[in-house]
């Protein structure tokens, strides 16, 4: 893959969560883009080239009127499978174990993206994928469940409103 995200929450930017624009293959897994003024995910392929774009055990979710995945020229090369996406229902890519519920997370107005008890993301996950450390099914998100109390987050860069590189 060109490029591979897992385990990434992201949230409050002022463009896109998360934004591919690649002539390879990408994967994201485990990932949580949330409450950025546009998709939780976009995706660019350049024109002439068939890149790959494979989601899973993710929760993506937009803001604003967008929503999860804004794609171009990407629709018959993005899989999604075992995720949360808002807006998916119904398009090509919304494959096995995907779907388009609120996810409940703690505390969205105070970035507390962890899940509650409750939440449709919990143990429903890839279950080809690695179990959560409490030994239960894959969670869909950056934060598994049952560590969530335990979870530190991860440190916030701000990139510019333009882009920019991590």
């Amino acid at each position: 893959f060109n490029i591979s995200t897992k385990y990434c929450l992201v949230y409050d930017n002022e463009g896109y969560g998360i934004s591919f624009s690649t002539t390879l293959g990408s994967y994201a897994d485990h990932c949580t883009s949330v409450n950025n003024m546009w998709a939780g995910l976009q995706f660019k392929i350049n024109i002439g080239h068939e890149a790959d774009i494979f989601i899973n055990n993710s929760i993506l979710f937009g803001e604003n009127g967008y929503e999860g995945i804004a794609s171009v020229n990407a629709d018959d090369f993005v899989y999604a499978t075992y995720s949360n996406i808002e807006g998916g229902i119904g398009e090509s890519w919304f494959a096995v174990g995907c779907l388009d519920e609120d996810p409940l997370f703690r505390n969205k107005e105070l970035n507390d993206y962890r899940l509650l008890h409750g939440s449709p993301c919990i143990d429903t996950g890839d279950p080809g994928s690695p179990w959560d450390p409490n030994g239960t099914p894959p969670d869909m998100g950056a934060i598994p469940y049952e560590i969530a109390e335990f979870y530190i987050v991860p440190s916030v860069y701000r990139l510019p409103a333009a882009g920019g590189v991590l």
